[in-house]
C-alpha cells in the first residue's frame, strides 16, 4: 500500500517536472523543474528496499551537483545577456 502511494507521488512529481521543462522559457524555472523530477525519482527509488535507498542517495548527490552546475550556468548566462529567457539564446551564437 505504501509503495503504491510513493509511486503515485513519484509519477506526479516527475510528470510535473517534465511538463514544466517543456512549457517554460525561463532558465531558473527549468532548473527547478528538473530538480522536481530528480526528487520524484528519489522517492520512487527509496520506496522499494535498501538498494533503492542507496540508489536514491546516489541520485540525491547527482541532483545536488546538477543544481550547482545549473545555477552556475544560469548565473553566467544572466551576466552575459542580462536575462533568463531561453528565447533570446540566439544572441550568444554570434
Amino acid at each position: 500500500m505504501i509503495i503504491k502511494v510513493a509511486l503515485i507521488v513519484c509519477g506526479v512529481l516527475v510528470g510535473i517536472g517534465i511538463a514544466s521543462c517543456f512549457y517554460r522559457r525561463n532558465m531558473l524555472t527549468i532548473l527547478l523543474s528538473q530538480s522536481t523530477s530528480i526528487v520524484g525519482l528519489m522517492i520512487g527509488f527509496a520506496s522499494f528496499d535498501s538498494e533503492g535507498a542507496l540508489m536514491a542517495l546516489v541520485l540525491g548527490v547527482i541532483g545536488v551537483l546538477w543544481g550547482a552546475l545549473g545555477s552556475a550556468v544560469t548565473y553566467r548566462r544572466f551576466r552575459s545577456a542580462g536575462t533568463f529567457e531561453i528565447t533570446e539564446m540566439n544572441r550568444l551564437k554570434n
